[in-house]
Formats: C-alpha cells, sequence, structure tokens
C-alpha cells in the first residue's frame, strides 16, 4: 500500500507567500526600467536648457519632472519593502526579515536631505534636530530608509510656501524617539490607525497623505517592534515613532 502524504497547509502558504514576494521585486524591477530612461533623457534636455533664450520655466519644468521621477521610483521601491513587511508582520506564516545593527541618527540626516529638493520646489523648510548621542536599532535597512522617507516627505505636499516640517530625535528610556510636528491640520483619534488600513481616504477631510506611504509607515514600525502615534496639540499635527534601541 503506498502512503500518500498530505501538503502541510503552513508550508503552502509560506511558499505562496514567497511566491508574491519574488513578483512584488519583478513588477518593481520591470517597471522601474522604462523610468530609469526617462530621468536619464532629461538629465540630456537639462544640459540643452542654456541654449534658450529664457530658460528659467523649462529649468523649473525639468526640475519638476525629476522630482516626479524620484517619487515614482521610491514608491516602487516602498511596493517592494511592503511585500517583505507584509509577509513578516501580517501573513499567518511570518516570514523574518533580515534586520541589522543601524544609525537612526545617520539613517534622519539622509531622509531629510532626500527630502530636500522636493520641500524647496514648494517653497517648504525641513528642520531637524538630533541628539549628541549616537541611537542605533536592530532594522531592516531599506524598510528603515522608507519609513523615515515618509515620515518626513508626506507633510511636505499639504503644506504651503513659507511653512516648515520639524522632525527631532531624542532617547525615549529604552527607545528612540522620533517625533514630527508641521502646522498641517492635526490628528484626530484615531485617525493614524484608520488611514493605515486605508479607512480614512474615503473621507471628505482626508488630508494626511498617500495611503501607501502611512501603512508601510505603520508596518514597518511593528516590524522593528516599535508603533506609531499621534500627538495630542490640537493646533498642529504631531506623529511620534517609536522603535527599540538596540542593545549596546
Amino acid at each position: 500500500m503506498i502512503a500518500v502524504t498530505k501538503p502541510d497547509p503552513g508550508d503552502a502558504l509560506s511558499a505562496w507567500l514567497h511566491s508574491q514576494v519574488e513578483l512584488s521585486h519583478l513588477m518593481v524591477h520591470d517597471l522601474k526600467n522604462p523610468l530609469a530612461a526617462v530621468h536619464s533623457n532629461v538629465d540630456y534636455l537639462a544640459m540643452q536648457l542654456d541654449r534658450l533664450p529664457d530658460p528659467r520655466e523649462a529649468r523649473e519644468a525639468v526640475a519638476d519632472i525629476r522630482v516626479s521621477v524620484a517619487t515614482l521610483l521610491r514608491l516602487l521601491d516602498q511596493v517592494a519593502s511592503l511585500a517583505r513587511l507584509e509577509a513578516a508582520v501580517v501573513a499567518p506564516v511570518p516570514r523574518p526579515l533580515t534586520r541589522t545593527r543601524l544609525s537612526l541618527n545617520a539613517a534622519v540626516r539622509q531622509a531629510v536631505e532626500r527630502s530636500r529638493p522636493r520641500a524647496a520646489l514648494r517653497g517648504i523648510t525641513v528642520e531637524s534636530a538630533l541628539p549628541s548621542e549616537e541611537l542605533s536599532v536592530l532594522a531592516e535597512r531599506e524598510g528603515l530608509e522608507l519609513l523615515l522617507e515618509g515620515v518626513v516627505g508626506n507633510p511636505i505636499q499639504h503644506l504651503r510656501a513659507g511653512e516648515a516640517v520639524h522632525l527631532s530625535l531624542a532617547r525615549e528610556g529604552a527607545m528612540a524617539r522620533l517625533r514630527l510636528g508641521d502646522p498641517g491640520l492635526p490628528f484626530k483619534p484615531g485617525d493614524f490607525e484608520r488611514e493605515a488600513q486605508g479607512e480614512l481616504k474615503r473621507l471628505p477631510e482626508a488630508r494626511y497623505g498617500r495611503g501607501l506611504g502611512l501603512y508601510h509607515l505603520h508596518l514597518a514600525a511593528r516590524a522593528f517592534g516599535g508603533h506609531v502615534a499621534c500627538g495630542a496639540d490640537p493646533e498642529r499635527a504631531e506623529l511620534t515613532v517609536l522603535l527599540p534601541l538596540a542593545e549596546p
């Protein structure tokens, strides 16, 4: 008599999740190729601008295209990162992330610098305050970069010229506290949680940004052992990300 072994549902689910992650990476790779071509051609056009009698408007158009292409490329990175985060956090059979010790100070500085070209186009200032103490966390490098870029970049699309985004990093016990403040619409109780799940986009007062970015922020914070909280200031928008510090 031949014994028939039933497939393990857990193994099947794990294999399916792996295939979804791989599919996301393939999709991102294929979409990045044409965007890279657009980026290269914009660079070429930028070099021809000096031949125009008045290149100011053309320069603004090229700068706008560059920022838009860069945003699309990072959104594609976000899609690939979300696939990994969902497999690690949401899936019934989690697929652990590869986490390493990373400097949060350096990561915040990089996120702020990357946000400044887009902020400058809108006349917005990005300010940051970092501690002298080096704070490190255990995280996936790209997931952390995208988390921070989302925190800094999300309010830029809503603020008016002359306004500023304030970002601060500090130790809070065994946690690193990253706090964002801007003069935008204050968060109401539960707003972040609802938008992170895609619910707030259906409400007329929605203004907190791309649902994809906030969903990524929500998942990444959880995957790295932390969480996101809304501030209680009734006059301004405040968002706090708490992440556990890596052991010395």
